[in-house]
């Protein structure tokens, strides 16, 4: 099939070079001078380009070939619409080329052995079984065996996960303060009540008078933090200085604990999410895995002779999984799963993603840019390998790549809703009820913490009445 050069003005030129794929339009242009100069006339050859499916940079349709095809009988990858087919049928159009796609037979993306060979897709490469390759990572072992094009694009990593969860509402008495907090102000009402014991024996050694008791003291120093000291009408001069310092403590302290109290039994707290390798590490009982590309790709070279302690930790323990399985153990908790941010983003939007555009997936904040990005790779030697690092530098420079990026996401999530019909989403999620901005009616949920707290007050109270009754009728 025939179809007329795009990048002649008005359509209106003598050359017409065959469209490589007749299912897939090459991106229209209507300016004329996308490529200005003449570039390489390739003279029709047919390029074989060595490729696994990463959508949306690269992505392809396997079918048998029919009968009286080249190889009848044999797999037929057909490119379907994504970043790199965008860019090679552009490319082909300009400079008169077709192609056919090929994949590695152990479908890996292409690590070295002993001997120095490669396998994959750079090893399709290497052994020249492969004119070009889709999206690779560049990394330093690899540049001895293939040439490349410049890069064009990155996918950094993201942890998916669940997003946080609200806190349980029966402790949102305790939460205004923080554990470390709460330990220093036990030790400090402790303390203040030894302290004035200690004072107050020594007072009382220099002048005679009767001092106070510990158990005093200490019911002292807890019932000032309580707003609800003891009466005492004898203070002498050093508890009275004491005193005074001990309440402008104590006012410090319930005055934070109040006004925070208050925002926490209104507004319900969630879980801290996961946005980084450190919190996947921290969480206990928490598991993680990714694609099998982190055992067969550039990934093994990065994390294993990283410096980064923390990288290395992770990559240890992270199990391999495909995306739908990996997901679904993300839905069920205490898992995350560890993969390209463009790559997850188009799944979780086809398949994760209600009608209101809600998804129990968190992308976590920060992204991992591991390498320097994707490229093209040439065999060595490759006579057009500067031609397409010059076209792809013009799509660069003229901000196609960034809007193909988005504009084939966006293309494939339509078009699969629009398959589905009505169904836009094959899971179901129970969105929780959030507060917005209106007003807040306290209820039994919010303050359930408290009444517990008051129960425990009561038997506290009733178990110290028996030992009393008991200590009083049997004493030792």
């Amino acid at each position: 099939m025939l179809g007329r050069c795009l990048f002649c003005s008005e359509g209106q030129g003598p050359d017409v070079y065959p469209v490589p794929y007749p299912g897939l339009q090459v991106p229209p242009h209507t300016h004329s001078l996308l490529f200005p100069q003449r570039g390489t006339d390739l003279m029709g050859r047919r390029l074989r380009v060595a490729m696994l499916p990463y959508f949306p940079l690269s992505d392809h349709k396997k079918s048998l070939r029919e009968e009286g095809e080249e190889e009848e009988g044999s797999v037929l990858l057909t490119p379907r619409d994504s970043l790199d087919v965008r860019i090679i049928n552009t490319m082909a159009a300009h400079l008169n080329f077709t192609y056919e796609l090929v994949e590695p037979p152990d479908g890996q993306w292409g690590v070295v052995d002993d001997h120095g060979n490669w396998t994959g897709v750079v090893g399709m490469i290497q052994q020249e079984r492969a004119d070009l390759s889709f999206c690779l990572t560049i990394t330093s072992p690899r540049l001895p065996v293939m040439d490349f094009s410049r890069i064009y694009t990155n996918d950094p990593l993201v942890i998916i996960s669940l997003k946080p969860k609200p806190l349980p509402q029966y402790l949102s008495t305790v939460r205004p303060l923080t554990g470390e907090l709460w330990e220093i102000l036990a030790l400090s009402i402790a303390g203040w009540g030894f302290v004035t014991w200690l004072l107050q024996k020594a007072w009382s050694w220099v002048s005679g008078r009767p001092g106070v008791e510990l158990d005093y003291a200490l019911l002292y120093s807890w019932g000032t933090m309580l707003a609800n000291p003891p009466t005492n009408q004898s203070l002498n001069v050093v508890e009275r200085v004491l005193l005074g310092w001990w309440l402008v403590f104590c006012l410090i302290i319930t005055t934070a604990y109040r006004s925070s109290l208050v925002a926490h039994l209104t507004v319900q707290g969630k879980s801290a999410p996961i946005n980084s390798f450190q919190d996947l590490l921290d969480r206990d009982q928490w598991a993680w895995g990714s694609l099998s590309s982190f055992r067969m790709s550039a990934y093994v070279q990065i994390f294993q002779k990283t410096p980064d302690l923390t990288l290395r930790k992770m990559y240890e323990k992270v199990e391999i999984r495909e995306a739908g399985e990996g997901l679904s153990l993300v839905l069920r908790g205490r898992y995350s799963f560890i993969t390209g941010k463009y790559y997850i983003q188009s799944i979780i939007a086809m398949n994760y993603t209600d009608d209101r555009g809600y998804t129990p997936l968190y992308i976590s904040r920060r992204e991992y840019t591991l390498w320097a990005g994707f490229i093209w790779a040439f065999r060595k030697g490759a006579p057009f390998g500067r031609s397409l690092s010059m076209l792809k530098q013009r799509l660069l420079e003229a901000g196609l790549v960034n809007y193909w990026t988005n504009d084939v996401m966006e293309t494939r999530i339509r078009n699969d809703k629009k398959r589905r019909g009505k169904q836009t989403s094959v899971v179901v999620f129970v969105k929780e009820k959030v507060d917005g901005e209106l007003q807040v009616v306290l209820g039994l949920s919010h303050l359930l913490s408290v009444f517990l707290l008051l129960l425990l007050g009561y038997s506290l109270a009733f178990l110290v009445l028996l030992a009393e009754n008991f200590a009083h009728r049997f004493p030792w």
